[in-house]
C-alpha cells in the first residue's frame, strides 16, 4: 500500500504574487520520492562536448609542370611561276579582243581572224612604203603597226586605183594624212588637175629621203625632199637629175 504523508500548505501573498511556503513528497510503493513541485532530482550534467576535431594536413604543392617546348616555324612555300598563257587570238574588227591600248590585232595580208595580240612599235622613219589595209600609204610598216593597222603583202605604196584619193582640186585626206600629189613618167605628165593618194608620214621627215623635183620647176630642176613633197601637197615628178 503506498502510504500517503499529510502535508501542509501556506500560501503568503506578497505584492499580489503567490509564494507557496511548502510542499509534500509522495514516496510509490518502493519508496523512491518523487518532485510533486515539479523540483526532481537534478538530472546528470551532460558529457563534455566532442573534443575539437583536428585540423587537416595541408596539402603538398603540386610540381611546376614543365615547359612546353616552342613549335617550329612553318617552311615558306615556294612562290609559284608566272604562266604564260601564250598569244592571245583576235579578229583586226573586233576591238574587244585586244583591250590593252598598247596592242593591236596582227593579222598576215588583212586577214579577217586569226590574229594575234601584239605590241605596238616605236614608228621608225626609214622611207619604205606600205600599203595598209585601210587603204593608206605608210611611210613604212613600224608606222602602220604603231598606228594599229596592218598591211597588204604587196611591197609599195597603195596603187591610185584601190588607194584613199585625193586630187589638187579637192584635196580631201582624213586629219593627219597628206596627198601625194607625185606623177611619174617626168614633167610632161605634171597638169592642172593631178590625182593622188593619202598617205602617212613621220612626224619628222628624214634628212635622206628621196629626192622629187616641182612641177613647173626651172630647167635646172629644183630637187625636193620627197617627204616634204607630200606633206606639203605639192605636184611634182620624179627627175633623173635629182638623186
Amino acid at each position: 500500500m503506498k502510504a500517503a504523508s499529510l502535508f501542509m500548505a501556506c500560501t503568503v501573498f506578497v505584492g499580489g504574487v503567490v509564494v507557496a511556503c511548502g510542499g509534500a513528497n509522495d514516496s510509490d510503493v518502493f519508496g523512491t520520492p518523487s518532485d510533486s513541485s515539479g523540483t526532481g532530482v537534478d538530472s546528470g550534467t551532460s558529457g563534455t562536448s566532442s573534443g575539437t576535431s583536428g585540423t587537416s594536413g595541408t596539402s603538398g604543392t603540386s610540381g611546376t609542370s614543365g615547359t612546353s617546348g616552342t613549335s617550329g616555324t612553318s617552311g615558306t612555300s615556294g612562290t609559284s611561276g608566272n604562266v604564260d598563257a601564250g598569244p592571245v587570238g583576235c579578229r583586226p574588227s573586233v576591238p574587244a579582243d585586244c583591250p590593252n591600248p598598247n596592242q593591236y590585232c596582227k593579222v598576215t595580208n588583212c586577214a579577217v581572224a586569226g590574229g594575234t595580240c601584239t605590241t605596238k612599235p616605236v614608228a621608225g622613219d626609214g622611207a619604205k612604203a606600205v600599203c595598209g589595209c585601210n587603204k593608206v600609204t605608210y611611210w613604212n610598216e613600224s608606222l602602220a603597226a604603231h598606228d594599229g593597222v596592218n598591211v597588204t603583202s604587196a611591197a609599195g605604196a597603195c596603187p591610185k586605183l584601190t588607194g584613199v584619193p585625193c586630187n589638187t582640186i579637192n584635196v580631201s585626206c582624213p586629219s593627219g594624212l597628206f596627198c601625194d600629189l607625185r606623177v611619174g613618167g617626168g614633167s610632161a605628165l605634171c597638169s592642172a588637175n593631178l590625182s593622188g593618194t593619202c598617205w602617212r608620214l613621220p612626224a619628222n621627215c628624214p634628212a635622206t629621203a628621196g629626192q622629187l623635183s616641182g612641177c613647173g620647176g626651172s630647167a635646172n630642176a629644183d630637187c625636193f625632199n620627197s617627204c616634204e613633197v607630200i606633206r606639203d601637197e605639192t605636184p611634182a615628178y620624179s627627175d633623173v637629175r635629182c638623186p
